[in-house]
């Protein structure tokens, strides 16, 4: 990823470019990756996630790149994402197959928690009543 002539994100760092930044803070950059993986077949159809259910985190002098979340059943395509102190939020959407037929469910915010080392481990669906 590129603003003028700087480079924020290399796409060697994680071997794939840049598709979308996140987040922002004064230290990281949050962002998905063009990732794509086969989530099943629908007849002759083979099924993608383009984003891969991957978060990255880099450094803003662009060190120190981590995926620091990885679920292949969720899908984060035009994810905004909040971060405040060890709690994220981020909006979603979980996809899979059920008997050969691509489904989404569960589509909202989802909550989980920033461990020491940056990395979440799971993300849970919030269900908002308004």
């Amino acid at each position: 990823m590129k603003t003028n002539e700087k480079t924020l994100i290399p796409t060697d760092t994680i071997g794939h470019e840049v598709f979308r930044v996140i987040y922002a803070d004064e230290n990281y950059f949050y962002f998905l990756a063009n990732e794509w993986f086969l989530i099943g077949k629908n007849g002759n159809h083979d099924l993608y996630n383009q984003s891969s259910g991957k978060i990255y985190r880099i450094n803003r002098d662009g060190t120190n790149c981590i995926c620091i979340f990885e679920d292949q059943n969720i899908d984060f395509q035009k994810s905004p994402i909040a971060i405040y102190e060890d709690t994220v939020l981020v909006y979603a959407r979980e996809i899979g197959m059920i008997n050969g037929i691509a489904q989404t469910w569960n589509t909202g915010i989802y909550i989980g928690t920033i461990n020491e080392d940056g990395t979440i481990d799971s993300l849970e669906w919030v269900e908002v009543i308004a």
